[in-house]
């Protein structure tokens, strides 16, 4: 009995290696994305000046805590607020295609322009911290 266990034992063996390598494979390269940060950016709204947008920055890679309170949304509120544009506005940041963040930026330039919005481009980037 213990001579016909021996080899299913061992194909099981075999089944959870295998499987446990696939895993390891498949985190590594999701996490290999994740550690090299993300690209975002953030936009606001006002009826009198439209949309103004940032421009695209990377953002390094952060804990999740840090990606949930996004700090680039607040330094971009201040700035707007700086430039003279202030009023309580909500301020969105979103990521973008990390392959080609610019063209990504431009379709939603182009998007919003073909909904009849002004749009304020602005050269602000998050530069952390």
């Amino acid at each position: 009995m213990i001579r016909r266990a021996t080899p299913i034992l061992g194909f099981f063996s075999v089944l959870v290696c295998i499987s446990c390598g696939s895993h390891s494979s498949s985190t590594s390269s999701s996490s290999s994305a994740a550690a090299n940060g993300e690209y975002f950016v953030c936009y606001t709204s006002s009826n009198a000046h439209g949309i103004t947008v940032s421009s695209v920055f990377h953002v390094p890679p952060v804990d999740n805590v840090t990606m949930l309170e996004e700090p680039w949304g607040k330094d971009f509120r201040r700035f707007i607020g700086e430039s003279g544009d202030e009023g309580g506005r909500s301020v969105s940041c979103t990521q973008v295609d990390p392959q080609n963040p610019e063209a990504a930026l431009q379709d939603k330039i182009d998007a919003w322009t073909k909904q009849g919005l002004k749009v304020n481009r602005t050269t602000w980037k998050y530069a952390g911290g």
